[in-house]
């Protein structure tokens, strides 16, 4: 049994390695100077975001999730993508979806097949890039929205760490399209998912804020705030108000920052 300093150590190593195994993204956010938002320092806005929204899948979900990734036609539907035929690759994937269609999410499934994928690069592919994230998850995208699409739920498995990708690239323009594709998900999907819709807009406005659009970017994160309150998002509002600042900042509203921190001052607090 495992205590103090070691215990610590194992829980750490632990957290890590929960986060490679799930392609865990850490957004960061920090002003650098009054006329951007800087996003090379650390300063953890929205804490652990994994590959799709949502905390965890339903047990159930994960347990076909598995079945299904290790199903001949989830075999045939990576060796298609290696030849790269298309043609056969969506046939895969209309049935693959078909067996996974009682999910909620279906973010476990294409987080391994990601995983998969880009671990078992053809040695003779003639474009080792289209094994890497963007590509993979752009394809996914592409076959999800054919299978069924462009307003199903199993869309944002596929949005969501597509737009954090593409966010690792600093490709702010096509994340932001990623993003707002998936509040049009998140805006009609039953059972509603308001946490998760307050993600969306957040990370969609951060996107902007990176393109200077702070104007286009402004309401969808006021909405983002309005959604945490309502709905107790504790987690991700503390991220949400200190954007805010730096979106404030950014535009030379100092005065109107100053009111947002002393009217979160408590949310803003570090738990101990």
């Amino acid at each position: 049994m495992l205590t103090g300093a070691a215990k610590t150590e194992y829980s750490t190593l632990l957290v890590r390695l929960r986060g490679l195994l799930t392609g865990v993204v850490i957004l960061s956010l920090q002003a650098a100077g009054a006329k951007t938002i800087d996003d090379s320092k650390s300063d953890n806005m929205f804490g652990v975001i994994s590959g799709y929204y949502g905390s965890s899948a339903p047990n159930n979900d994960d347990k076909l999730c598995d079945r299904v990734f290790y199903s001949r036609t989830c075999n045939r539907w990576m060796q298609a993508y290696a030849k790269n035929d298309t043609a056969a690759a969506q046939s895969a994937w209309n049935q693959i979806l078909t067996d996974l269609r009682t999910c909620q999410t279906i973010g476990p499934f294409v987080d391994k097949l990601y995983t998969q994928v880009n671990f078992a690069i053809p040695e003779d592919a003639p474009d080792a890039s289209r094994f890497t994230k963007v590509p993979v998850y752009r394809a996914f995208a592409a076959f999800t929205e054919k299978s069924v699409g462009p307003k199903h739920r199993f869309m944002l498995d596929a949005l969501t760490p597509l737009a954090n990708g593409l966010e690792e690239h600093k490709e702010y323009k096509a994340a932001s399209d990623c993003r707002k594709r998936a509040i049009l998900v998140l805006e009609k999907i039953q059972p509603p998912r308001p946490c998760d819709l307050g993600k969306a807009l957040g990370f969609c406005c951060f996107d902007l804020c990176q393109l200077k659009q702070y104007k286009e970017g402004e309401p969808l994160l006021k909405r983002a705030i309005t959604i945490a309150e309502r709905q107790h998002c504790n987690y991700d509002l503390p991220g949400y108000v200190r954007l805010y600042g730096q979106l404030l900042a950014a535009t030379n509203r100092k005065a109107d920052r100053d009111q947002l921190f002393a009217k979160y001052a408590s949310t803003l607090q570090p738990t101990k």
